[in-house]
């Protein structure tokens, strides 16, 4: 019986011997590193490291700015609110015709509420009004509403130079944007800026309306083609008055009387 416990006790010993070895020689092997946790614990946002065996997780990927669509714009059958009818009565020297292609009618996009441009930048080397608004960038830093924008061109009269027949043109280029008040005072006073800069612009009383005057380079003669912005509580706008010929103060005057209700209301 001795002998057989002594054999016991020397078994167990040599089994205690073999797993200390191995527990040794996995002690003195490199265990793998854990992979460290990136990102943060505050927002929530912890993720294991990529391992050798493992891909990168893919991070989705922002909708770049240029993508989104802020703004809308939809072709009008009609001339808006300013059509041929309305210059015909306050210039009669002018035949004036229809709106080309009719006016053009802009409103938010389905990603206005994500678009935050700013105002866009003023090139007075460009034909006025410079920055061709209301562009998108325009309409959507303004927080405009809505925007129409148009062209109405008339006929003076047909003259002959050097044998040719002449056709003496006119045009009147317009453009209203509907915003709250705040935001209507805020554009006021970048267009008011923009046309003192690039067309000397001053305050003046034309038709009996306050507006702000600039003159430019006409693009049908050699001479200036007028600019007016228009302000109000609620919109801004402006005309581009241009023609082979010049109109005078007095037809200037009844034209601007005419357009600037219809684009922009003082109430």
């Amino acid at each position: 019986m001795v002998t057989r416990g002594r054999g016991r006790a020397a078994w167990v010993a040599v089994t205690l011997a073999v797993v200390a070895g191995v527990a040794g020689c996995t002690g003195a092997t490199d265990a793998p590193v854990p992979p460290v946790p990136t990102g943060s614990l505050r927002d929530g946002s912890v993720t294991a490291a990529p391992t050798a065996t493992t891909e990168p997780t893919p991070v989705p990927s922002l909708t770049p700015v240029d993508t989104l669509r802020c703004a809308r714009e939809v072709q009008r059958p009609g001339p808006g609110p300013l059509p041929g009818s309305v210059l015909q009565d306050a210039v009669p020297a002018v035949r004036w015709g229809g709106g080309l292609s009719g006016a053009v009618e802009t409103v938010p996009g389905p990603d206005a509420g994500r678009c935050a441009p700013g105002l866009p930048a003023v090139r007075c080397a460009d034909r006025p009004p410079w920055l061709y608004p209301p562009t998108t960038d325009l309409f959507t830093a303004s927080g405009a509403t809505r925007a129409l924008r148009g062209q109405v061109m008339g006929q003076v009269r047909r003259t002959t130079s050097a044998g040719a027949t002449v056709l003496d043109l006119q045009s009147a280029t317009w453009a209203s944007l509907t915003l709250a008040p705040a935001d209507a005072a805020r554009a006021a006073t970048y267009l008011r800026s923009t046309v003192e800069r690039c067309a000397d612009g001053s305050p003046q009383t034309l038709g009996g309306r306050r507006v702000d005057v600039g003159i430019a380079p006409s693009q049908y003669r050699q001479g200036p083609a007028t600019v007016v912005v228009l302000t109000g509580p609620a919109a801004v706008g402006w005309l581009v008055l241009d023609g082979t010929t010049a109109l005078s103060t007095s037809e200037l005057a009844r034209l601007v009387a005419a357009a600037a209700p219809r684009l922009v209301p003082t109430r």
